[in-house]
C-alpha cells in the first residue's frame, strides 16, 4: 500500500516495517521513540555486500549499490550482551518485499539528501528532516489489518510495532528454523 503512494514518507514506512519484521527488531531500533533506553540503528551500522565483497558505505558507486545482494546490521547494544554482532540477510526473491531492497531504498533516500553516517534509517526528508515514529508505524499496521484481520482472528487494536518482532520470530519457527538459532538473534523467549 505504501509503495503505491510514492512519497518519501510512505517509502520510509514500508522500508522500516520490512526491516522490523525481517531483522526481528525492537521498535526503538527502527523507529523514533522518546524512550531513552532504545538504541536505533544508524547508516554506519549497515553492511552491504556483493557476494563476499563488502562495499564501502561512504563511497559506494551506484552500480555497486544496484548489485548488492546481502545486507547486515551491526547490533551495537544487544540485550543478550553480544556487542558488535552482525545479523545479515540476502535477497528474499520478491521485487519489493525484501530486506536488501528496503535497506537500499533507505540508503538512496538518505544519501540523496546528504545525510550523515550517524543518521538513523527512520529519518526521511520531505522539505525538512522528519522522524518516522513508533505510533505512526503502529497506525499504518492497524490500517492494514482492518480489512483482512477478521479472517485470521486479528483485531486492529491488538497490533503494535512490537508485533513485528513476534511475527518474524513465529515465521521462522513455522519455517522450522531451530529455536537455538532464533533466540540469540533477538533474545526472544518462547
Amino acid at each position: 500500500m505504501c509503495h503505491l503512494t510514492n512519497t518519501a514518507y510512505s517509502y520510509a514506512i514500508a522500508d522500516m516495517l520490512m526491516l522490523g519484521i525481517y531483522f526481528l527488531l525492537c521498535p526503538g531500533e527502527y523507529a523514533f521513540t522518546t524512550n531513552i533506553d532504545t538504541s536505533p540503528f544508524h547508516l554506519c551500522d549497515v553492511y552491504l555486500l556483493i557476494n563476499t565483497r563488502r562495499l564501502d558505505m561512504i563511497a559506494v558507486p551506484e552500480q555497486d549499490l544496484n548489485q548488492a545482494n546481502f545486507v547486515a546490521l551491526e547490533f551495537t547494544n544487544q540485550k543478550n550482551g553480544v556487542f558488535g554482532e552482525l545479523v545479515g540477510l540476502g535477497h528474499s526473491g520478491h521485487p519489493s518485499w525484501c530486506p536488501v531492497q528496503a535497506i537500499l531504498s533507505r540508503i538512496r533516500h538518505l544519501w540523496q539528501h546528504n545525510a550523515q553516517p550517524t543518521t538513523p534509517p527512520y529519518r526521511y526528508y520531505d522539505r525538512s528532516w522528519r522522524n518516522l515514529d513508533t505510533s505512526t508505524l503502529m497506525s499504518h499496521l492497524r490500517i492494514t489489518v482492518t480489512p483482512l484481520g477478521h479472517l485470521y482472528g486479528i483485531k486492529p487494536d491488538e497490533i503494535s510495532v512490537r508485533s513485528l518482532l513476534a511475527s518474524g520470530a513465529m515465521a521462522l519457527l513455522c519455517a522450522k528454523v531451530d529455536t537455538d538459532t532464533i533466540c540469540p538473534l533477538r533474545s526472544v523467549v518462547f
